[in-house]
């Protein structure tokens, strides 16, 4: 599926271990109405992101976190304290109604917020 600033997404069907035919015709509506689903679901999400309003430095930490860098590290990177980095990555998680490190890293990427190659992880 396509969607809009390149939030592609892989849709699957599976019917188990049962042999189905299905008609090419069934097969291009099947198609359409993934791409519908999925347009619409990134609707939804640029909703939700008009919303998450980032600071630079929590938007700097974000992307400090999603390439694995611990609180302490981060601290060293930016020249403030690993509390500074706590406060920071709570306030975070709050804006971006997550309660993890790693959900935090997978919202900001699917949102946006963060690009795959500002993260030189790939």
């Amino acid at each position: 599926m396509f969607g809009p600033k390149g939030r592609n997404a892989y849709f699957g069907l599976g019917f188990g271990k049962s042999v189905v035919t299905v008609r090419p015709e069934n097969t291009f509506e099947m198609q359409c109405v993934a791409q519908i689903a999925h347009l619409r679901f990134c609707e939804l999400i640029e909703d939700t992101l008009r919303n998450i309003d980032l600071s630079p430095r929590e938007l700097e930490i974000l992307r400090w976190m999603a390439r694995g860098k611990s609180n302490s590290v981060i601290a060293e990177i930016l020249g403030i304290s690993r509390h500074t980095v706590d406060t920071i990555g709570r306030r975070l998680f709050d804006k971006l109604d997550v309660n993890d490190r790693t959900t935090a890293a997978i919202k900001g990427l699917g949102s946006g917020l963060l690009q795959i190659k500002e993260l030189d992880i790939v």
